[in-house]
């Protein structure tokens, strides 16, 4: 049976070979700013799964009730994101899945080139999250209407104007 409705599905604990990284310090900020909105939250750490393939996390997802998927993106863990993603779009392609974070912002295009990911969100990332949700999840408008998204559109990349630094 599946869990209640989760609207965004962080991904968290990538294994970089070298150690484990975790970016709760900056999941938790963003998590309460979208229960401000009623978006709905979890973490899954792939640290605690059984077994560090891609069948793992893909059957815990088979598990769960989610709508979109998260990932905080950084140089320790970027190659890592790209196998997950691949493996999680070949086997859930519907659950939408956006990146954030420092290699996602700095080098979106080249991300997307290299595996499926459907949103990039780049620099600040306190409004576009409820943006790109209430568009999965609500059909609120499209990603061309946010600012600073970089999307998938059929086989086409689409790098939107990035909004003004909010510092």
């Amino acid at each position: 049976m599946k869990q209640n409705n989760i609207d965004i599905l962080f991904l968290d604990g990538f294994f970089s070979g070298i150690e484990s990284s975790s970016f709760l310090g900056f999941i938790f900020p963003l998590g309460a700013f979208l229960k401000k909105y009623n978006y709905s939250y979890k973490i899954l750490n792939m640290q605690l799964l059984p077994d560090y393939t891609i069948d793992c996390p893909v059957a815990e997802l088979r598990k769960l009730n989610v709508k979109t998927i998260g990932i905080s993106t950084h140089a320790d863990n970027i190659k890592f994101v790209y196998d997950v993603v691949n493996g999680i779009k070949a086997n859930l392609p519907n659950i939408p899945v956006i990146l954030g974070g420092a290699q996602a912002t700095f080098n979106g295009t080249k991300i997307m080139n290299l595996c499926r990911a459907d949103v990039i969100v780049r620099n600040e990332g306190e409004k576009k999250p409820v943006q790109v949700l209430d568009v999965f999840i609500h059909g609120a408008r499209d990603l061309s209407y946010i600012e600073g998204v970089t999307y998938r559109n059929k086989n086409d990349v689409i790098v939107n104007k990035s909004p003004p630094k909010i510092i």
